[in-house]
């Protein structure tokens, strides 16, 4: 027994080092999971054998993992372990969209002259056969194949997936919005992001749906990559758009102020 503090977790603790619970236990199958007394499963990871501090040799059970590195990770703008997707600072100058930090100095340009207040919208979809009605424009590494309308993994040696005819448009740093589909899940998961420079890739996808992610380049990235892990599943609808900047046109706060000049005297 190895027992160690579970971060986030003031109250329980983990054993790195599970006895063997024998055979015919009910919890043998999980612990023979397990490695270092944490068992990995579809994404979720559990400690696997856990006693309540001050307590003594007195086992709890399985505790979530996931849940206490994600409660342990939330920001100062974090409420009960939920982290919000957009966030704007006043105070500090700064928003967050799905983590991503950015200042308002880099978002907010003041080049418009007249008096109204604008967003641009999203860039065109820079992403070559996104649909996938071709077998073109993609760079196909191990277990990858594009038939029927879609990009498919289908097992074996893990594989990247990169979109040859999409190009990261000079200068650096721009933000890019990447929306995909992921269809006839049945094992593993997948993720997406940038890569051809220093590789800038996102969070792991391990279920059926339509996912919207964002990532600014700074790693001097090429293209846009899908990289798998153990990953059986189609891909689908793939977009990348440039996201939108904001612009604030300038306002005349106080209408009819430039009569108040008639009314000024020394």
């Amino acid at each position: 027994m190895a027992f160690r503090h579970i971060p986030g977790n003031s109250q329980y603790e983990y054993d790195q080092s599970p006895p063997d619970p024998g055979v015919g236990h009910p919890m043998r199958a999980l612990w023979q999971k397990s490695e270092n007394g944490i068992r990995t499963e579809h994404g979720q990871s559990n400690y696997v054998r856990c006693r309540r501090i001050g307590s003594g040799d007195v086992d709890h059970g399985e505790i979530s993992k996931s849940y206490w590195d994600l409660r342990s990770s939330v920001s100062s703008y974090g409420i009960l372990a939920f982290e919000p997707s957009f966030i704007l600072d006043f105070k500090a100058s700064v928003f967050n969209k799905n983590g991503v930090s950015s200042t308002f100095g880099t978002s907010i340009t003041h080049a418009a002259t007249t008096n109204a207040t604008m967003t641009d919208g999203y860039g065109p979809n820079r992403v070559t056969n996104g649909d996938f009605a071709s077998d073109s424009g993609w760079d196909k590494g191990t277990g990858w194949t594009i038939s029927g309308g879609v990009a498919t993994h289908s097992g074996g040696t893990d594989g990247n997936f990169n979109n040859t005819g999409y190009t990261v448009s000079a200068p650096s740093n721009k933000t890019v919005t990447i929306t995909y589909t992921i269809s006839g899940h049945t094992a593993g998961s997948v993720r997406v992001g940038l890569a051809g420079g220093n590789a800038q890739l996102l969070t792991f996808r391990a279920a059926n749906g339509t996912y919207t992610e964002s990532v600014t380049n700074t790693g001097g990235n090429l293209y846009v990559r899908f990289q798998t892990q153990s990953f059986l599943g189609s891909i689908d609808n793939v977009s990348v758009r440039e996201s939108p900047a904001l612009k604030w046109r300038p306002h005349n706060l106080i209408p009819r102020s430039e009569d108040l000049l008639s009314l000024i005297h020394i």
